[in-house]
């Protein structure tokens, strides 16, 4: 197994003058070793009972059961997907570009544009961080860090680090036996931070110094572990943490939601928004969480680093728009900090910005009068001190979903904070979409003009309060209009309750009919006014009125052959499920979590069709909700969502009527292929198997049968060479089965691998790729690509070529001539077309339950309230990984669980026109009823009953069948806690364990297999004891003697 097949990443930071202490060899010998090692260990930790009832296994049993079928050494990758041990994280700074270094010893640029990198000589003439940050400012008024608690949730340091004056507390949550930092990490964000040596000093000397040892020394760790220590820290009450570690699973709930506990009770968190750049839509979290102040990286040209990630969040698509993250950019490459033995060195990743940050937030909090700062310094107000404190970025052409709000600038943070009154504020602050679009600032916002009867521009706004850790908006937002500002129809979703710090407002901007000529700017601004409760000693709510500018760019409604439709509604990408990568060459990334969207992994693509003359709307919603009349082709990419019978239908009706054109970029499955991919996760203690392939096939296949078309399940590898166009890279694509007559077919030579790698056809057979058809009696037309890997900028295989042939595709669907570039060599078929296999089948051996929105016994909902949401409002029918059950709710309320997880109010409110006395006797009227059909309801103990009993139930919590995280190993806690805090963790730890023993009770023993993992083998499920499922819940009359 090679190193670079080690697919799941840990810390974000490289150390440029690691020393090689093996061969390369070596060190792929000792990472297979432990891995498998580890997951020997975990499987074999089953209970006494099991291991007699399954007999001995040894490691070398249980190493040549799982790797049988991995390739030797030489054979070119592996279709087996390897995790490494621990929670899921990203690309670390050890992964980052080599060779950082030019050989005259200067630093050099990596930043990144699209799929190009240019290399260049900066000048830099100091490495001091603080040089570069203007920290001397704020010392030379006295200000130091003096009085600030910093948790830093990291590798640990060591007690006698010359760098440090003071380290106040250390704790260690990990399985290893030590408070030290063997890896040199944590006390590297130490020094950003706090370090006294003048080599590499830190923003803030003064500051207190807590670490929580949350990684080993192999960079591995799980969810439990932050799970403790973020307890821990809320009793200890740090102000700022610093948290330099990422991933993509922002449903791993009980890590999101302990997250908002952290910031809630006024913890100020910044976190490294990822390594992934320079692809978009690889947000870290918990980075990209409102609450959290995220941070990319520059250089010290004031450049992007390559390595930074770019935004969108993808939290809310495939139902809206992302919100702009990152929050703020810092120096993060080549940042001088302090060894974990004493002395300096340089690193770069976002980890290093991470703490650049928070050092600047440990020196700015410091500025604040001690008396004052309960008053004022709360994770909100630092992060709109920050944020509209920045300074731009000085490179041309980075956008706001690349370089966020701008750089970091302390002495503008620090005059914001020195006059700041608690207020609600947005970010952006305004979108001056018309303004500000030749430099690509508003890209894509601004890449396209709008115009009439479109589908609406999302803009997702966020508020932050720094009133209060929770609010609400007192009314509906109001649009009020500016210049030509009624063509603009403006409508508006927003949180019920903002908390913790935050919310969203979802502004959905439509132009009206009556301006479908009108060309040029309107502008006008949304304006809402936030509510929080009465600060300390204030007796009335706190109020503050926020108004946001708007200004677009409009444009004549374009011809309809103009005009596409990106299907982004039928995308499905990971954590929901566990959706395997589209080209399976790509073995440092493992899973599709880029978005699949025209503005992340498809944005050349996007600019390119743009370019081209064409204008492309995206459709949140399913195919019943747009009318094809007013577009020339839908495109859909990738797509691995099931359809209705009603979209079937629909887009049957509007192909064969309306003369909507149809063009198609599929991708692979194969369901051994399929079986291969599958990994346990320790993490959440379960089998991993991914329930469609690279795109859902036999899904496409229902929508396709009409029309006599059929894709088949041959995993396809190679070059497509079509008519005289510059030859495509053909990755992991799938072949056509069955085509009309009529049609026309394209078919080349490639190698196939159908379960993996060690498994693939020597030789190669012809297959067809790609087709295109006018079905009989159709106005409309087809034309379908087996690919779609040359579309994704993430995976660079050529989007260029690709570009021309999607164009080629939809001039053929809104004309009837194929180019001929792309047409030279294809078939035309005077007989139906077909392979005579069987079609690819739907996986019987997984539970699909919870993995598809689409619910074929409900009809599809259309309208603009579906449209954006957050975090907590994924709907309940999305699948997500087995460790989101750990959170903080009991099996009791798992049926009668009906409010949002942000929304507070869950009282009940009489009706219009009834008096309270009358709500009062209706209300006990309406429970004893409840109460009464719960005696005679049959007690739930099936855990299929109990999962389904809930999701009738609507609770946003319950996604699927749930299994339980591996959480009952946890380190001891450390004798340098105060014995008051000690036993809180205790009694927090013991009931979080207790309260997962119910549900491993009840759901360890599941008969059906999630979708998004396989049944552990029985050897290692955990064994707990038995207990007896509530019969009833007694329900407190509500206090009215309070306003709700």
């Amino acid at each position: 197994v090679h190193a670079d097949q080690t697919l799941f990443r840990g810390l974000s930071w490289k150390e440029e003058d690691e020393a090689e202490l093996f061969s390369e060899k070596m060190r792929q010998a000792k990472s297979k070793f432990r891995f498998a090692r580890k997951q020997w260990q975990t499987v074999r930790k089953s209970d006494e009972a099991d291991r007699k009832a399954h007999g001995p296994q040894t490691l070398d049993e249980h190493l040549k059961e799982q790797y049988d079928h991995i390739p030797p050494e030489g054979v070119e990758g592996a279709a087996f997907a390897q995790k490494r041990p621990g929670r899921i994280t990203t690309k670390k700074t050890f992964d980052l570009e080599e060779n950082n270094m030019s050989e005259e010893g200067g630093l050099l640029d990596l930043s990144h544009r699209g799929n190009s990198t240019t290399r260049k000589l900066l000048v830099s003439n100091s490495n001091q961080i603080t040089e570069h940050c203007h920290a001397a400012g704020l010392w030379a008024k006295g200000f130091n860090g003096k009085g600030i608690k910093v948790a830093l949730f990291d590798t640990g340091i060591s007690l006698t680090h010359p760098h440090f004056k003071k380290i106040k507390g250390r704790t260690n949550w990990t399985n290893e036996n030590t408070l030290n930092d063997g890896l040199g990490h944590g006390s590297f964000v130490a020094g950003v931070i706090a370090s006294q040596s003048e080599e590499c000093k830190g923003f803030a000397d003064e500051a207190e110094i807590y670490t929580y040892r949350v990684f080993t020394n192999e960079q591995v760790s799980y969810t439990s572990w932050f799970l403790d220590a973020f307890n821990y820290a809320i009793v200890m009450k740090p102000d700022v943490l610093n948290l330099s570690i990422g991933g993509p699973d922002y449903l791993d709930f009980p890590f999101v939601q302990k997250v908002n506990e952290v910031t809630a009770s006024g913890i100020i968190m910044v976190s490294a928004i990822g390594n992934d750049g320079p692809h978009f839509g690889t947000l870290n979290n918990p980075a990209d969480q409102m609450d959290v102040i995220g941070v990319g990286g520059i250089d010290y040209g004031d450049r992007i680093a390559g390595f930074s990630s770019r935004g969108m969040t993808t939290h809310e698509l495939p139902y809206g728009y992302g919100r702009v993250k990152p929050d703020i950019m810092a120096y993060g490459q080549q940042v001088f900090g302090s060894r974990n033995t004493g002395g300096c060195r340089a690193l770069s990743g976002t980890s290093v910005a991470s703490p650049v940050v928070a050092g600047a937030v440990t020196l700015l909090a410091s500025t604040v009068p001690a008396n004052k700062r309960k008053q004022i310094l709360n994770p909100a107000s630092m992060k709109q001190a920050l944020v509209h404190g920045t300074s731009p970025i000085k490179q041309h052409g980075m956008s706001i979903m690349e370089q966020g709000n701008g750089k970091l600038d302390l002495m503008g943070a620090y005059s914001i904070l020195k006059n700041y009154q608690p207020h609600a504020s947005a970010i952006p602050a305004a979108w001056t979409l018309h303004r500000e679009c030749s430099n690509n600032y508003w890209w894509p916002y601004c890449k396209q003009k709008m115009y009439a009867d479109a589908q609406p521009l999302i803009l997702n706004t966020t508020i932050v309060n720094g009133m209060g850790v929770v609010g609400w908006f007192k009314g509906p937002p109001e649009w009020v209009p500016g210049e030509h500002g009624d063509y603009l129809d403006v409508q508006y979703r927003y949180s019920e309750r903002l908390w913790p710090w935050s919310g969203f407002l979802g502004l959905y901007l439509r132009i009206k009919s009556e301006a479908s000529s009108f060309n040029g700017k309107v502008s006008g601004y949304v304006q809402f006014i936030i509510v929080s409760p009465p600060g300390e000693g204030e007796l009335v709510n706190r109020e503050s009125l926020v108004k946001v500018p708007i200004e677009v760019s409009v444009i004549p409604t374009p011809a309809r052959e103009r005009r596409i439709l990106f299907d982004i509604y039928h995308n499905i990408r990971y954590p929901p499920t566990y959706i395997p990568r589209d080209n399976i060459d790509i073995k440092n990334d493992m899973l599709d979590w880029h978005a699949d969207h025209p503005h992340t992994n498809y944005h050349d693509m996007f600019n390119n069709i743009l370019t081209a003359g064409y204008y492309m709307e995206m459709l949140t919603s399913p195919f019943t909700c747009f009318d094809a009349k007013q577009y020339g082709a839908l495109v859909m990419v990738d797509p691995e969502e099931e359809y209705h019978p009603d979209e079937v239908e629909k887009l049957a009706h509007d192909i064969k009527n309306e003369g909507l054109g149809l063009v198609l970029f599929a991708e692979w499955y194969n369901i051994d292929l399929m079986v291969s991919l599958k990994f346990f996760d320790d993490n959440t203690r379960s089998w991993w198997t991914p329930p469609v392939g690279g795109a859902n096939v036999p899904g496409l296949n229902d929508l396709l049968r009409p029309y006599g078309i059929q894709l088949g399940d041959e995993h396809l590898m190679g070059t497509a060479k079509i008519g005289t166009m510059a030859n495509i890279p053909f990755k992991s694509g799938a072949n056509i089965a069955n085509f009309p007559k009529g049609g026309t077919l394209l078919q080349g030579n490639f190698h196939t691998g159908r379960s993996s790698y060690s498994n693939r056809s020597p030789a190669h057979t012809s297959y067809p790729f790609m087709g295109w058809v006018q079905p009989k009696d159709h106005t409309g037309r087809i034309a379908i690509y087996g690919d779609s890997n040359c579309l994704d900028s993430s995976h660079a295989t050529g989007s260029g070529g690709c570009t021309n042939l999607l164009d080629g595709m939809i001039k053929y669907v809104n004309s009837g001539v194929m180019q001929p570039a792309i047409s030279g060599g294809a078939v035309p078929l005077v007989q139906p077309y077909t392979n005579g296999a069987q079609p690819p089948m739907r996986r019987q051996d997984v539970d699909m339950t919870g993995v598809f929105k689409t619910d074929k016994n409900v009809k599809p909902v259309c309208g603009v309230n579906d449209n954006v949401g957050t975090l907590n409002e994924v709907p309940a029918s999305r699948g997500t990984q087995g460790d989101m059950v750990a959170s903080s709710f009991t099996l009791a309320d798992l049926p009668v669980v009906k409010e949002e997880v942000l929304h507070l109010d869950t009282s009940v409110r009489p009706s219009e026109g009834v008096s309270v006395e009358e709500h009062e006797v209706r209300q006990a009227e309406e429970e004893e009823e409840e109460m009464s059909q719960s005696e005679e309801a049959p007690s739930l103990t099936d855990p299929h009953e109990i999962a389904e009993a809930a999701r009738k139930e609507h609770d946003p919590r319950i996604i699927g069948p749930l299994t339980v995280p591996n959480m009952k190993d946890h380190a001891p806690l450390n004798n340098v806690r105060a014995s008051v805090a000690d036993a809180i963790a205790h009694h927090a730890v013991e009931r979080t364990h207790e309260r997962e023993r119910e549900r491993a009770q009840v759901y360890s023993h599941e008969e059906a297999v999630p979708s998004h993992q396989e049944a552990v083998p029985e050897y290692a499920v955990p064994s707990y004891e038995q207990h007896e499922l509530p019969q009833q819940i007694q329900v407190p009359k509500e206090d009215q003697d309070i306003d709700f």
